[in-house]
């Protein structure tokens, strides 16, 4: 839709894709701190700290693929729904939902890779008792080199390639391009 600023709220949505990684952990880190200090609420080295930190991250992704879709969504259907005598929670669960479903998918797994690898807000984020598993792999690269560490990123590498292919034969693109109208 149009509505005044939204100029504003899409390049307030895409921020987190423009801003180098390690300054959104040191961000982070520092928000932690000063959180910690002004309510007693410690985030640092939590999985809660560490959730909202990949949440900046990732929303981006899901935001932007599932807002293409929207773009293209005839309102029409929805409008006929509703003609027919649908409630809009039922317009909302059998006609949008269906339609931008994919978007969702698709902007989910995206995200969700994105977040899987990221090092330097995990690294920022993480506490030794809790590190991602990338943050894992660059310590075993940088400290003592292991052909195990290799190999594991490589079966890693493997199950990402592997839910990808299942990814597209579920949605697929021609999916996407059914869900866009076209």
């Amino acid at each position: 839709g149009q509505f005044p600023g939204k100029a504003v709220v899409a390049a307030l949505m895409r921020a987190p894709l423009q801003i180098p990684h390690v300054v959104v952990g040191i961000a982070f880190l520092q928000l932690f701190y000063a959180i910690d200090d002004i309510v007693g609420l410690a985030l640092h080295g939590t999985i809660l700290g560490m959730f909202i930190g990949h949440l900046f991250l990732a929303t981006p992704f899901v935001i932007g693929t599932v807002g293409a879709l929207l773009q293209r969504f005839n309102t029409r259907l929805e409008e006929a729904a509703l003609t027919l005598g649908a409630n809009p929670w039922r317009v909302l669960r059998r006609v949008t939902l269906p339609v931008i479903l994919p978007g969702i998918f698709t902007g989910g797994l995206y995200a969700f890779i994105v977040s899987f690898v990221d090092v330097p807000i995990s690294m920022f984020l993480s506490r030794p008792g809790l590190v991602t598993y990338p943050v894992e792999l660059f310590y075993a690269m940088e400290h003592d080199f292991n052909p195990s560490s290799l190999a594991s990123a490589t079966l890693v590498t493997l199950l990402a390639l592997t839910l990808l292919l299942i990814a597209k034969r579920l949605v697929g693109l021609e999916a996407l391009l059914r869900a866009g109208g076209t």
